[in-house]
């Protein structure tokens, strides 16, 4: 049996990383891994009881920023007493030196950093810790080839390619009258959508700035936000300046986002940087027409409805565009899932094969550390 400790540096949330790490949990050989979790930081209930479902053990350790030194103590003690062959750090910056020394510290063998973005919070720090950071790790992985050269530099890296479950986020007819009738949409307004939190990273208050453009040209529509954040007070702030309480719709923290897919018609996503953004990627599976800023990577682009556009030159760009989206018929839309069904497979997103080869990735590195 080969022990896995998964940390991820953001804490245990319902965000993009942990949604594809659950899936990944979920999907691993119980026969072969114990993939273990610590929570480490803001960490939700919800995804805690997620994993420990899936029959990973969840270790609650001091808060990674609050308390750094018990954080670390704590640390050093559950990867002495749990002798664990590899841990597996997700994060943005060099500040996963913290695990990763820890764990060299202990005697971890396999020692994997895994690149999740294309910036971070703190750059400065970052930059002055980056050759303690670089002499912590063995194996470097990433998200997506533009995180993997702005984390590792020139240092050698693997692209591992989030992981999504086909069946899960592909259009569903039924659902998409159900939910629709839930949301109090109506057959000609058009749906657009967002899913992402509150952070100035995902440039909501651009976003409302486009949709007011968009409701002036179509008052049949309605914009949803699914998520939540310390900005949230400021958009609300916003969207009544514009006076568009009625049609800009705060979902909340959504935890069945992929049912939601099926009542939306346009996803929105002017992003100011990310590294491969799953949500992208469940778009395409459901056959969404969506428009993201140039800013984010292009290998999340696998089929022609996902658009990049600028956000460097106003809302103008955007708004003229949404002017030519339309309503899919249920035919259009059941063929375009159809469509991101395939691409996503034959571009490498695909849960099933991805888990594969995780597998494989852990063994070979522990063969290379002399374990078989």
């Amino acid at each position: 049996m080969i022990k896995v400790l998964m940390v991820i540096t953001g804490g245990l949330r319902r965000n993009g990383i942990c949604v594809s790490q659950l899936d990944y949990a979920k999907k691993i050989s119980k026969t072969d891994f114990q993939v273990d979790f610590a929570a480490v930081h803001n960490d939700s209930k919800e995804m805690i009881e997620k994993y420990k479902e899936c029959g990973c053990i969840v270790y609650k350790l001091p808060d990674r920023r609050k308390n750094l030194f018990k954080y670390i103590k704590a640390l050093k003690k559950l990867l002495n007493s749990e002798k664990y062959d590899i841990i597996h750090v997700h994060g943005s910056s060099a500040l996963m030196f913290i695990e990763l020394l820890i764990a060299k510290k202990c005697k971890v063998k396999v020692r994997i950093a895994h690149s999740r973005n294309t910036k971070c919070d703190r750059p400065l720090i970052d930059k002055i810790l980056r050759p303690i950071f670089y002499s912590s790790f063995n194996y470097a992985l990433a998200c997506g080839t533009d995180a993997g050269k702005w984390l590792f530099n020139k240092k050698k890296f693997n692209v591992f390619f989030n992981g999504k479950d086909l069946e899960q986020y592909k259009f569903k007819g039924d659902l998409r009258k159900e939910y629709r009738e839930k949301l109090h949409l109506k057959n000609d307004e058009i749906a657009f959508g967002n899913v992402g939190t509150f952070y100035e990273q995902k440039n909501h208050l651009f976003l409302i700035d486009v949709y007011n453009k968009i409701y002036e040209n179509n008052k049949k529509s309605k914009l949803f936000l699914m998520g939540e954040g310390i900005l949230e007070n400021k958009i609300r702030e916003k969207v009544s300046k514009y006076g568009l309480e009625n049609n800009v719709i705060f979902l909340g923290r959504v935890s069945n986002v992929n049912d939601f897919l099926n009542a939306m018609d346009c996803m929105l996503f002017p992003s100011l940087f990310e590294g491969l953004p799953n949500v992208v990627l469940e778009w395409q599976i459901n056959g969404l027409t969506s428009i993201i800023s140039n800013t984010i990577t292009d290998e999340c682009i696998v089929t022609d409805f996902v658009k990049s556009i600028p956000i460097n030159q106003g809302t103008k760009t955007w708004t003229d565009f949404v002017k030519k989206i339309k309503i899919d018929t249920l035919k259009e839309r059941i063929n375009k899932s159809k469509t991101g069904c395939e691409k996503i497979i034959k571009a490498g997103f695909e849960i099933n094969n991805n888990t594969l080869k995780l597998e494989e990735y852990y063994k070979e590195c522990l063969k290379k550390e002399g374990i078989n």
